[in-house]
């Protein structure tokens, strides 16, 4: 069963060889009629003014705003508003991963039988949190433009931190026993939608929008590497801290975060 994970990657590595290169990358090397082709594919025809326009901001970019990556590098240290740029995107990537929502879709059936269901029982349920977060996200995905994007990211950081506070009030209040079965079902599920709320998407589209040109490749870059490293320190210490501190201890780790 384990092999059937490795077939979303198989399929993605294969479309890998379909993927057309960005329409950036293409103007700045001057290969304006193929980043117009590009333009016209994704945008599936759309207007061709607005394309025209688009094919030439990208063509007249200034040399500086291609730059390589030593170069960038330099200018994020010695440039005070760039460096709090990258500050806030590393950051909102820290804050994504250490309000623990990777430990809760990582051990879910774990944490689950911690709170008293059974092993099957467990198992079935962690479909149940993956749908609460995915609700979560679908109900924002209209309210980005419409509400922007803080409005979204503080309730949904909120939110998640109160529920991890009650999955921990609720381990607590179950003392060796755990809490009863429902409570912390109740919690782990509201700390999801409320995750999907903001917290899941907003630091990806905050990302997205806040690098300058010359810098954005770098930014994503180091965007996405902080996530995953995130990622990793809390998956990989998640068992730890479970034996340390227990069940209360951690999840209110994790509130304290938000």
């Amino acid at each position: 069963s384990m092999g059937v994970a490795a077939v979303p990657a198989c399929i993605q590595f294969v479309g890998f060889f379909w993927l057309p290169e960005s329409p950036r990358y293409l103007a700045q090397n001057g290969d304006v009629e193929r980043a117009a082709a590009v333009l016209r594919k994704l945008r599936g025809g759309g207007s061709p003014e607005q394309a025209r326009r688009d094919l030439l901001a990208l063509a007249n970019l200034a040399p500086e705003d291609i730059g390589d990556v030593r170069a960038g590098l330099r200018e994020i240290r010695d440039t005070p508003h760039l460096r709090s740029i990258f500050k806030l995107g590393l950051g909102l990537m820290c804050l994504q991963q250490f309000s623990g929502i990777n430990t809760v879709m990582y051990y879910g059936a774990s944490i689950l039988i911690a709170c008293g269901f059974n092993e099957n029982q467990s198992v079935a349920l962690t479909a149940a949190l993956a749908l609460a977060q995915g609700l979560g996200i679908v109900i924002s995905l209209p309210l980005w433009e419409k509400v922007g994007r803080r409005r979204l990211l503080v309730p949904s950081t909120l939110g998640a931190a109160m529920a991890m506070a009650f999955v921990a009030a609720a381990f607590a209040a179950g003392g060796s026993s755990g809490p009863a079965p429902l409570a912390g079902l109740v919690g782990v599920v509201a700390y999801l939608l409320a995750f999907g709320l903001g917290l899941s998407s907003g630091p990806w589209v905050v990302n997205s929008e806040i690098y300058p040109a010359r810098v954005r490749g770098l930014g994503q870059s180091a965007a996405c590497t902080m996530n995953w490293a995130a990622n990793y320190v809390v998956a990989a210490t998640f068992l730890t801290l479970r034996k340390v501190l227990g069940e209360p201890g951690t999840f209110l780790v994790f509130s304290a975060v938000g």
